[in-house]
């Protein structure tokens, strides 16, 4: 309908704000780094151009941020967390902070900077309220609460805080079933996920794998689709099904890499598949795929599970 319309000011901004809603959209159904979200904030970008000064403009650079963090490019995806908040303090606005607190724990997770990820992580969970930030998951993906306390999750424990970190994720857990958006269930379960394997709870890893997977199935959620079927697979692999397992987490990887998301988590998920390969025997095949993530944290700056 918009092209019915003259070229205009108005018109460019009404387009900018259905262009990021889409972007919102795609990035659960396409995958943050899929040629489809690429398209719109390359639109998005040239609308701004047009337009200048934008309600629309925090919520552009924060779907940058998460696209470039998705593409491995982290350097990007930096600088764009270090302007959103800017922006959130010059603005004095604590709902934009919280969303720029989480993109920037965000990024600095998987550099592997945790300390400083943990800091912004918990400024945005102490800033968050789920009145105010309702429509948050509409415009940005999904909720921030959920976000923050799972990117929690992975920091404590990474940090050597494994109590902390299950209490994270049974809090981000327990929102996300509160709120009823779908997506940030999805997220919160990859995070729950994260505690049941790292204390090998194969049981409850495989359980709320198939949870997941069904989740992302009924929604249509490629990305989490993948990591229930990685984590499927593991748990598979440490029952003795080692090659059933093996087949599930590489046709994980596949749907992983389909979405356009090449580089990002490969080092996770190809740490699992070694696992797996150990398994069943295949020594050989697993230090081939730990070299490649090897390869892959060197190449991208993606340290967190070197």
């Amino acid at each position: 309908m918009l092209r019915t319309l003259p070229e205009s000011a108005s018109r460019a901004q009404q387009e900018l704000a259905l262009q990021i809603a889409l972007g919102a959209s795609l990035m659960p159904t396409k995958g943050y780094a899929s040629p489809e979200v690429e398209h719109v904030y390359s639109r998005v970008r040239e609308l701004y151009n047009e337009v200048g000064e934008s309600p629309q403009f925090f919520p552009m650079l924060f779907g940058l941020s998460a696209f470039y963090s998705v593409r491995a490019e982290y350097n990007t995806a930096r600088e764009l967390g270090e302007q959103l908040v800017s922006l959130a303090q010059s603005a004095q606005d604590s709902a934009l902070l919280i969303e720029a607190h989480a993109a920037r724990g965000n990024t600095l997770s998987f550099l592997g900077e945790l300390i400083p990820a943990r800091e912004h992580l918990e400024h945005a969970i102490a800033l968050y309220d789920p009145q105010r930030c309702r429509s948050h998951a509409f415009i940005y993906a999904q909720d921030p609460g959920v976000h923050s306390l799972s990117y929690a999750t992975l920091v404590l424990w990474l940090l050597g805080y494994p109590d902390q970190a299950r209490k994270r994720s049974l809090e981000a857990f327990a929102l996300a079933q509160e709120l009823s958006h779908p997506y940030s269930l999805a997220f919160a379960l990859v995070h729950v996920l994260y505690i049941h394997r790292f204390s090998y709870d194969v049981k409850a890893t495989q359980e709320r794998a198939k949870e997941l997977f069904a989740l992302s199935t009924e929604h249509g959620f490629p990305i989490t689709l993948a990591v229930g079927a990685a984590y499927l697979g593991w748990a598979l692999a440490e029952q003795g099904l080692g090659e059933e397992g093996i087949v599930h987490i590489r046709q994980a990887i596949d749907t992983w890499r389909a979405t356009g998301s090449t580089l990002f988590f490969q080092p996770f998920l190809l740490a699992m598949l070694a696992e797996a390969y150990g398994k069943v025997g295949l020594s050989e095949d697993g230090l081939t795929v730990l070299a490649e993530a090897i390869a892959i944290a060197d190449n991208t700056g993606e340290h967190f599970w070197e």
